[in-house]
């Protein structure tokens, strides 16, 4: 695994709110499941970013909203106690997708909460790397900078991932998949689950 450790993660400003979402919007954009609901290029680039202030707003006003390199890479993460996201979307959505699309998506995301434990644990709705810095370790470190936090506090981290090419990173950070979802023409969607890691395993990665 690359070496991350001299990159430093800093949280986001409440002022660079915008900042961060233009990150995760330019990292985004081929996005299975992000461009089948955006999926004209207009739509996408007026539409998606209310999306994810809708969807992962919560981290932002939780500290628990990171970048790394000057907004080249950002993590939203949800802490503990974060309130759902569901709620905050689902008017977006339903005004926006045929019904049986809306139906649909929401079968899926309740078979994705199904797949989580109840009890405590961090969220990752967003992580994204501005394309000409990808390979650079950037959302390896935005990883660690929370994963590192779940070990010590001992707690669960979870995402669902929506693009079959980020599992193997997501693996090599200790995220096990749990079933692969995919209802009607809804894209396939990938919940994970991280349990924590004891010191010994920690420092042997």
């Amino acid at each position: 695994m690359t070496d991350t450790s001299g990159i430093a993660v800093e949280r986001v400003d409440p002022t660079d709110r915008a900042r961060a979402i233009d990150t995760i919007v330019l990292a985004f954009g081929a996005d299975p499941l992000i461009r089948w609901l955006f999926s004209t290029p207009q739509e996408y680039l007026e539409e998606f970013p209310s999306f994810v202030e809708r969807y992962a707003g919560a981290a932002f006003d939780a500290d628990g909203a990171y970048h790394v390199h000057d907004f080249a890479g950002v993590a939203l993460w949800e802490p503990p106690g974060t309130s759902s996201a569901e709620g905050r979307t689902a008017e977006f959505l339903s005004e926006r997708l045929e019904e049986t699309a809306f139906v649909d998506l929401g079968t899926a995301f309740e078979q994705v909460n199904r797949s989580y434990p109840d009890d405590r644990r961090w969220h990752l709705p967003f992580v994204g790397v501005d394309p000409i810095h990808q390979r650079s370790g950037y959302g390896s470190r935005l990883l660690e900078h929370v994963l590192t936090r779940c070990d010590q506090e001992n707690v669960v981290a979870t995402l669902e991932s929506t693009n079959p090419r980020n599992l193997s990173l997501y693996a090599r950070h200790g995220f096990e998949l749990c079933e692969t979802i995919q209802i009607g023409d809804v894209p396939p969607i990938y919940p994970m689950v991280r349990t924590p890691r004891s010191h010994e395993d920690a420092t042997s990665r």
